[in-house]
C-alpha cells in the first residue's frame, strides 16, 4: 500500500460539511504529519522482516556447510580439591580472669592499684581495716598458752602416778616380805608347841610352857593372816596408782588435743587477718574496678551478701584465648590441633596463626552451636580482652579431585548426582557426574570427567544438546570456604 492511497482514505473519511475556511490549513498540516508517520512506521516492519530472514538463511547455511557455530565458554577441570573451613566471628577473652571480692568486712584501708596497671601474682592490691581480727588473733594466741599449761600440768599429773604405782608396787613387795617373815615365825612356834607338848606329856617340864607356846603360835598365825591381808591391800594400792596414771594420761591427751585446737585457732585467726589483704592470683592487668570501692569506703564481705560487683578483676594477658561458636554443620569435623587464623579487623587486619586448642564435645542445645577455642600469644600485648575478629578454621586439608566452577552444574541430586554440558567435536554434548563438596564457586568432580574435559562454564536455556559451539577456555578462579 503507497503513502498515496493512505493519503486518499484518510481524506474520504474526513467530513465535508461544517467546516469553516479559517481552519482548513491547520488540519492540512495535522494530516501531513500523521501520514509522514504511518509511513514511517510501514518502514521499519518491513526493514524487521527483512533482518528475520537473514538470520534464518544464515543458519541453514549452517546446517550444510557446517561452521564453528556459537562461542560458549568452557573451563577445564583441574586436579587439587576443596579444602574443608569455617568462617566464624570469635570473641578474644583474657586466657584467665578472677573477680576479687572481700573476704572479710572493714574500712578500705588502701588501694594500691587502679584499671590498667600490670600486677604481679601475690602483689597486695587493696588493703581492708578490721580491729576484732587482730584482737581475734591476740585471743587466740591466749588460749594457746593456757591450753601448753594444761599440757604442763597433766604431765606433772601423770609422773605423780606413775610414782604412785612404784610406791604401791614397793609396798607390795613389803607385803609380800611380811608375809614370808610370817610364816616363817609360825612354822618355827608350830615347832616349839609340839616338842613342849611332847615334853609335858611326859611331866618333863610344866604344863606353864605348853601354855605359852601355844599363845605365841596363835600370835604367830594371826601374823601370817595380817601379812596376806597387808598383800591384799598394796595389790589394790597398785591398781589404783595404775588407774591415776591412765587418768593422767588421758588428762595429757585432752591437754595436747586443747593444745592443736588452740593453735588452729590461731591460725584461722591469722588467716582472716590475712584475708585483709587483697592480693593477684596470677600476672595480669587490671581490668575492671568496682564504682563503690574507694578509701575509707565499708566494704562488707562476699558471703555477707551486699557486694553486687567485684573490688577488681584482673586478667591474664599475655595469652589469650579466642571463642568460637562453630555451627552444627562443621562441629563432626573440627578437632584438636586443626590450624586456624584469627584475623583482626582492628589491627589493621592483622593474621594470628595458631591451631584448635580446645573443644566443648558438646553442642548448645538452642543455638545448636559447639564452642571451640583457640589459644594466642600476646607477648606483644597487642590483644585486649573483648575484641573481635574473624576465625578461619580449616576442617579438613584439600582432596585430590576434580574441581569445575559451580555454574557448570545443570542438576544436582542425591549421592551427588549431577550432569554438565560438554563439548566434544565441535557439539555439546551432555555428561553425567558425581558431584562431591561445594563452595558456591567451585565444586569437586568426584567421577565422570578428566582433565582433558572441556565443560561448559555458562549455561543458558537456548544450550542444547548437539549444538554446535566455539569453546573459548576461560580461567578458573581459586577456592574458597566449604559449605
Amino acid at each position: 500500500m503507497s503513502v498515496e492511497t493512505l493519503y486518499d482514505r484518510k481524506s474520504a473519511a474526513q467530513p465535508a460539511k461544517g467546516v469553516r475556511r479559517g481552519t482548513r490549513p491547520w488540519r492540512w498540516a495535522l494530516g501531513s504529519l500523521a501520514l509522514a508517520a504511518i509511513a514511517g512506521g510501514i518502514y521499519v516492519a518491513s526493514r524487521g522482516r527483512e533482518g528475520q530472514a537473514a538470520p534464518a538463511a544464515g543458519q541453514e547455511h549452517g546446517r550444510a556447510g557446517e561452521p564453528s557455530g556459537r562461542v560458549v565458554k568452557v573451563a577445564t577441570p583441574r586436579h587439587g580439591g576443596l579444602e574443608r573451613s569455617s568462617d566464624q566471628p570469635g570473641t578474644i577473652r583474657g586466657f584467665d580472669f578472677a573477680p576479687l571480692y572481700a573476704k572479710v568486712s572493714g574500712y578500705l584501708k588502701a588501694m594500691n592499684v587502679d584499671r590498667g596497671d600490670r600486677v604481679k601474682a601475690g602483689q597486695v592490691l587493696a588493703e581492708i581495716y578490721d580491729p576484732e581480727l587482730d584482737v581475734a588473733v591476740l585471743q587466740a594466741q591466749a588460749q594457746l598458752q593456757h591450753a601448753e599449761a594444761q599440757v604442763r600440768q597433766s604431765e606433772a599429773k601423770l609422773k605423780t602416778a606413775r610414782a604412785g604405782v612404784d610406791a604401791a608396787n614397793a609396798k607390795l613387795e613389803q607385803s609380800h616380805s611380811m608375809l614370808e617373815e610370817a610364816v616363817a615365825q609360825r612354822t618355827y612356834r608350830k615347832k616349839a608347841l609340839d616338842r613342849l607338848t611332847e615334853l609335858a606329856r611326859r611331866n618333863a617340864v610344866e604344863q606353864r610352857l605348853v601354855d605359852e607356846a601355844e599363845d605365841q603360835y596363835m600370835a604367830s598365825m594371826a601374823s601370817e593372816h595380817g601379812a596376806q591381808s597387808g598383800i591384799t591391800t598394796a595389790q589394790a594400792q597398785v591398781l589404783e596408782a595404775n588407774a591415776d596414771v591412765d587418768l593422767a594420761q588421758a588428762d595429757l591427751v585432752t591437754a595436747k588435743a586443747q593444745v592443736a585446737v588452740a593453735e588452729a585457732n590461731v591460725k584461722k585467726a591469722k588467716v582472716f587477718v590475712e584475708y585483709e589483704k587483697v592480693t593477684a592470683p596470677f600476672d595480669g592487668v587490671i581490668t575492671t574496678r568496682g564504682d563503690g570501692v574507694h578509701v575509707g569506703a565499708f566494704i562488707r564481705a562476699a558471703n555477707e551478701g551486699g557486694m553486687t560487683e567485684p573490688l577488681l578483676t584482673v586478667s591474664r594477658t599475655d595469652k589469650m584465648r579466642t571463642i568460637v561458636e562453630l555451627p552444627d554443620t562443621d562441629a563432626p569435623h573440627c578437632n584438636v590441633g586443626d590450624p586456624a587464623s584469627v584475623r583482626i579487623a582492628t589491627l589493621a587486619g592483622r593474621v594470628f596463626k595458631a591451631s584448635i586448642s580446645r573443644i566443648s564435645e558438646s553442642e548448645d542445645l538452642k543455638t545448636r552451636t559447639m564452642r571451640v577455642e583457640v589459644d594466642l600469644d600476646n607477648k606483644e600485648g597487642v590483644l585486649r580482652d573483648g575484641m573481635f575478629g574473624r576465625v578461619l578454621i580449616e576442617l579438613e586439608p584439600p582432596t585430590k579431585n576434580l574441581t569445575i566452577p559451580s555454574t557448570c552444574l545443570l542438576e544436582r541430586g542425591e549421592g551427588g548426582k549431577g550432569a554438565v554440558f560438554v563439548v566434544q567435536d565441535g557439539k555439546v554434548k551432555r555428561k553425567q557426574v558425581r558431584a562431591g563438596m561445594d563452595n558456591g564457586r567451585l565444586v569437586e568432580i568426584l567421577d565422570g570427567l578428566s582433565e582433558k574435559d572441556e565443560v561448559v562454564a555458562e549455561v543458558t536455556a537456548s544450550l542444547t544438546e548437539g549444538l554446535p559451539v566455539k569453546p573459548e577456555p576461560v580461567k578458573v578462579a581459586g577456592g574458597g570456604p566449604a559449605e
